[in-house]
């Protein structure tokens, strides 16, 4: 114990003093070296209060979290399979991709958070920063893909759930309530249950999970609160974000993925664009139409009461 502590001191120090000089390849390299050691958690905890609490050193990281984003996690499984298939064929480098719970979980299985078992939506919410640092230096270096249904946040004291430093850019997948509660009533039979999904009132099974004894939540709130989350101007702004409409890439799948390319491009990801490979992509994987079954009209305004008016409107959402 006293030999760990001897140990975190001399590579704190190390690291200040790199951190002075602005040696960020030095840094990342020092720090690769220490994830095997116990005090690696400590040690990327005072980084992250220390250094990292600012703008002062965006740079650290070469490469980030591409967030991606739905309320519905099944609307991210078509741009997912995309975008692993162009980087591989393009022979991009390094990527994953990944559930964001199943990152946060993978902390807690490699002990890398010692005497921890469970991430819950408080200490998201207070180590939102340093869950990510400790993630993004846990991993190779490579870009990471993570999935999520969480709404944004934004909590007293500049607690966030993501942040600029260790973002690359955001890719929001926007789906109609509609077409969503179609899409739950038709797996479930149940008027209730599929409104439920749209309220996130079982937010245990959407925002949970669970393996080995290891559990993570997050913090998916309802369709309405999570959509506006994702859409506030500063959200996006801040986070290069891409808004995709789920009827738009229905409608016009080429152009949509095409968007996505060149939004991954224009943040920063050193990519060509190949008109061919999407072409090729989509003579295998065509976008299959979600197929929809007929709801009453009272069904459809029970849902219109609950979302906001404007925000059905501007994104064109009717039934």
């Amino acid at each position: 114990m006293i030999f760990n502590k001897i140990k975190l001191n001399y590579n704190i120090k190390l690291l200040d003093d790199l951190f002075l000089q602005k040696k960020y390849d030095q840094i990342v390299e020092h720090l690769y070296d220490q994830r095997k050691n116990t005090y690696f958690a400590d040690l990327v905890h005072y980084l992250t209060n220390k250094h990292l609490s600012g703008n002062e050193h965006t740079h650290l990281f070469k490469k980030k979290l591409i967030w991606l984003v739905s309320y519905d996690l099944d609307d991210t499984l078509y741009i997912n399979k995309f975008v692993d298939f162009y980087l591989n064929k393009t022979n991009y480098g390094s990527f994953a991709i990944y559930d964001y719970k199943k990152l946060l979980l993978n902390l807690l299985k490699d002990s890398i958070l010692k005497n921890l078992n469970e991430i819950n939506f408080e200490l998201l919410i207070n180590n939102s920063k340093f869950y990510q640092n400790l993630i993004l230096m846990s991993q190779d270096n490579q870009n990471l893909i993570a999935k999520t249904n969480s709404a944004f946040f934004e909590a007293p004291g500049n607690k966030l759930f993501a942040y600029p430093q260790t973002t690359t850019c955001t890719l929001f997948i926007l789906n109609s309530p509609y077409k969503l509660y179609q899409r739950y009533k038709s797996q479930n039979n149940s008027h209730q249950e599929s409104l439920n999904e749209l309220l996130n009132h079982d937010s245990e099974k959407n925002t949970s999970l669970i393996e080995n004894g290891y559990k993570v939540s997050e913090n998916r709130q309802d369709w309405n609160t999570h959509s506006k989350s994702w859409l506030d101007e500063n959200v996006q702004n801040s986070f290069r974000g891409k808004t995709i409409l789920s009827d738009n890439l229905e409608a016009n799948t080429p152009d949509t993925l095409l968007e996505i390319l060149y939004h991954l491009k224009q943040s920063g990801i050193d990519i060509d664009i190949d008109f061919n490979l999407v072409d090729l992509f989509l003579e295998n994987e065509p976008f299959v139409k979600q197929k929809f079954i007929n709801i009453s009209n009272q069904e459809a305004k029970q849902i219109t009461n609950f979302f906001d008016s404007n925000l059905l409107e501007d994104h064109n959402f009717i039934l």
